[in-house]
Formats: C-alpha cells, structure tokens, sequence
C-alpha cells in the first residue's frame, strides 16, 4: 500500500466529521494476566492494543479487500501521522510505539476512483477519509493498580488500564473506547 499526500506527519489531521478532534477508535484484547503483586501495588498483562482513524489528507494507491493484504512496510509506516498515547498508570508513563513489532494497515471501503490521465501509472485510489488506518501492536507491561484487602479472602479487586492521548494531542484527538476483549 502506498501513500500520496502532502502534509506535515507530525500534525494531526483534520476531524473527518462533525467533531472538534479526530477520533481514535481504540481497542484492548488481554492475552494474558501474567502476574499480580499486592506487596508492590501492581499487575503484569500481556495484552494487544488496537486503533483506527481516518486521515482525510492522503490518498491510497489500489487497496485490496483483504485488510492483510494492504500493510504498510517500514518506509510507509514513518510516512503517516499516529495517534501517541499513554499507558497512563504505568512507572514510566509507557508511550505507544510504532516500530518493528506495530502492524500498521489501511480498511478498505468503497471501490475507490481510477487515476485519471494525468497520472502514468493505471491504479484505484482511495481517500484517507473514507478508509481508515489500522494500528496494533502487543505489549507485556506492568501497571499500578491498589489492591483493597479488607474484605481477604472474599475481596474483588477492580484494576485497570488507563490510556490518554499524549499532553500535546490532548486538544487534537479524542481516545474512544471500542473494545475490551479476555
């Protein structure tokens, strides 16, 4: 899959609908509870992180039905624009990474255009708009969680994920939660 555009990629793109922000579909499916420490106030998950948006500045070039099929390589992947967020409740402060194990993909919709003659190459072309991006990736991380054991050993613990737009996307994205899978 291939991009055309002309736009800054460190610049988020334009809502694509009536919202102020662009919207982030974000999805969560744990793989595994790997560890819980009460002594130290937190949990290991093993866990894959999904998201989708529409970026209405590019074009794609003669996407396939098969989303599989309409991966972009490393080159493709420094191109686009990516929503950075944050693991809110780890140490660190964990940020998304899109590096060799993120999985960055264009959702087909729609039949797309033919070039028109002014372009040598005969290909379909899809507008960013109306096809979104596709980002997952898996991470094994520690979050804080404060266990409550007043009630050991008829207790429930309720620890979660906290994911937030980085401090300088607050104002340009809107994280909306999708799905939550076990």
């Amino acid at each position: 899959t291939s991009t055309t555009g002309c736009f800054v990629r460190f610049l988020a793109p334009p809502p694509t609908h009536q919202s102020s922000k662009v919207k982030v579909d974000i999805s969560v499916t744990i793989n595994s509870l790997i560890a819980f420490n009460i002594i130290g106030s937190s949990f290991d998950l093993e866990f894959v992180v999904a998201t989708k948006w529409f970026d209405g500045r590019l074009l794609f070039n003669n996407l396939r039905q098969n989303r599989s099929s309409n991966m972009m390589g490393p080159d493709d992947k420094n191109t686009v624009w990516f929503p950075i967020f944050v693991f809110e409740n780890t140490k660190q402060k964990l940020e998304s990474l899109v590096d060799r194990k993120a999985h960055l993909g264009v959702e087909r919709h729609g039949l797309g255009v033919a070039s028109d003659k002014s372009l040598i190459e005969n290909k379909l072309l899809f507008e960013g708009a109306e096809n979104p991006i596709i980002y997952d990736r898996v991470y094994s991380e520690q979050f804080d969680c404060d266990y409550q054991m007043s009630w050991y050993p008829f207790d429930r613990q309720h620890c979660t994920i906290v994911i937030r737009p980085t401090d300088d996307l607050m104002d340009y994205i809107e994280l909306a939660p999708a799905v939550l899978r076990y």
